[in-house]
C-alpha cells in the first residue's frame, strides 16, 4: 500500500506541478521581504547608531559583541524613534510572513484535496486564491491548535527531564557507578520518549489538515475526527515516521552535494548559486510530496473505514445524493414519475 501511495502522491504532484511553483515563489518573496522590512531598517539603524558591522563580525567572544553596542548606548537615547521603527519593521515582516503562510497553505492543501477525489481536477489560479481564503481562518486557528500540542509535549519532556536530572544527582552521591548507568538509561529514556511524543502532534498536525480538507470541518471538528482517526488507525504514527525519515534522508543527501562545492576553490565558489537554486526548488518538491503522500494515506485509509466517514458532519457526504438518486430513477423508470419511482424502490 505504500508504494501505491507514493505513486499517486507522485502523480497528484505531477498534475498540479504549480503549487511547487508556488512554494519557490513563497521561498523567494520571505527572502526579499526580509531584506525590505528589516535590512533596510537595520542598515539605517547601524549607521544613525555608529555601530561597526566589522568590529561584530570580528568579535570571537559575547562580551566582545557587549562592548560594541555599549558605546551606542548614547546613540540610542538619542534615535529611540528608529529603535522602535527597526522593532516595528521585525514585527510587521512576521505578521506578513504567517500571513503568506497561512493563505499558500490553505491554498495549495485545498488544491490538493480536490486533485485527490477528483482526479480530473487541474490547477488554477482562480481556484487556488479562493481555497486559500476559504480556508485561511481554519488553517490559522488549526495551527495554533497543533502550536499548543507542541509546547504542552516540550514541556512535559523537560518535567521528566528534571526529574531524571534529579534522580542522576542523588545517585552520584551513593555511587559513581549507578549515576554513570543512570545517566546513560535516561538519556536514552528521554530520547525515545522524545521521539515518541513528537510524532504525536505531527500525526494531529498533519492528518488533522488532511480531515479538515477532505471533511471541509471547523478547527475543533477536525480536531476531534484526527484523534479519532489516529485512535482507530495508530499506524499513522509509523507512516509519518517513515515519510519523515525519508524527508530527512532526502536533505542530508542534497547538504552533502552542496558541502563538495565548498571544498572546490573557483568553480564552487561559481556553482553554489545556481546549486541553491535547484536546492530551494528540490524542497519545495519534496515538501509539496511529502503533503500529498500523507493525504493520500489519508484518503485511502479513512475511506476504508465505514464506520468513520458516515459519522463526520460534512456537508460533502449528503449533497451528491440528491443529484444521484434522480439520474438513477430516470435510468430504472423514465416513464414514471419521481415519487412513484422512490417508493418502488424498496419493493424491488
Amino acid at each position: 500500500m505504500n508504494l501505491t501511495v507514493l505513486s499517486d502522491a507522485v502523480h497528484t504532484v505531477h498534475r498540479t506541478w504549480q503549487l511547487v511553483l508556488m512554494q519557490f515563489a513563497f521561498i523567494f518573496i520571505t527572502f526579499f521581504s526580509f531584506f525590505l522590512f528589516v535590512g533596510i531598517p537595520i542598515a539605517i539603524a547601524f549607521v544613525l547608531f555608529g555601530l561597526d558591522l566589522t568590529d561584530i563580525m570580528r568579535a570571537r567572544e559575547v562580551s566582545d559583541i557587549f562592548s560594541v553596542f555599549r558605546g551606542a548606548g548614547d546613540a540610542l537615547a538619542k534615535y529611540i524613534g528608529v529603535a522602535i521603527f527597526v522593532m516595528f519593521g521585525l514585527l510587521l515582516y512576521f505578521s506578513f510572513l504567517v500571513v503568506l503562510w497561512v493563505f499558500m497553505f490553505g491554498g495549495a492543501i485545498g488544491v490538493l484535496g480536490e486533485a485527490i477525489v477528483n482526479p480530473q481536477h487541474r490547477f488554477s489560479v482562480k481556484d487556488f486564491i479562493a481555497q486559500g481564503r476559504r480556508r485561511f481562518v481554519p488553517v490559522f486557528i488549526y495551527s495554533n491548535v497543533a502550536g499548543l500540542c507542541f509546547l504542552f509535549l516540550a514541556f512535559l519532556i523537560g518535567i521528566i527531564g528534571d526529574g531524571a536530572a534529579r534522580i542522576i544527582e542523588l545517585a552520584q552521591q551513593q555511587e559513581a557507578t549507578l549515576a554513570y548507568f543512570l545517566a546513560i538509561f535516561f538519556r536514552l529514556v528521554l530520547l525515545s520518549v522524545g521521539l515518541v511524543l513528537l510524532l504525536f502532534p505531527l500525526s494531529v498536525t498533519f492528518y488533522g489538515f488532511a480531515a479538515m480538507t477532505f471533511h471541509k470541518t471547523r478547527p475543533i471538528a477536525t480536531l476531534k475526527t484526527t484523534l479519532h482517526y489516529l485512535h482507530e488507525r495508530p499506524g499513522a504514527f509509523g507512516f509519518l515516521g517513515i515519510v519523515l525519515l525519508g524527508y530527512i534522508g532526502i536533505g542530508a543527501i542534497v547538504m552533502l552535494i552542496g558541502a563538495g562545492f565548498v571544498v572546490l576553490p573557483v568553480v564552487g565558489a561559481l556553482l553554489s548559486v545556481p546549486y541553491q537554486l535547484v536546492t530551494q526548488a528540490a524542497h519545495a518538491y519534496v515538501s509539496m510530496l511529502m503533503i500529498a503522500v500523507l493525504f493520500h494515506y489519508y484518503y485511502k485509509t479513512e475511506a476504508s473505514s465505514p464506520d468513520v466517514l458516515p459519522a463526520q458532519p460534512s456537508d460533502t457526504s449528503q449533497q451528491p445524493a440528491d443529484p444521484q438518486e434522480p439520474a438513477l430513477q430516470e435510468t430504472a423508470a423514465p416513464q414514471s414519475a419521481e415519487p412513484e419511482t422512490l417508493s418502488q424502490r424498496p419493493q424491488q
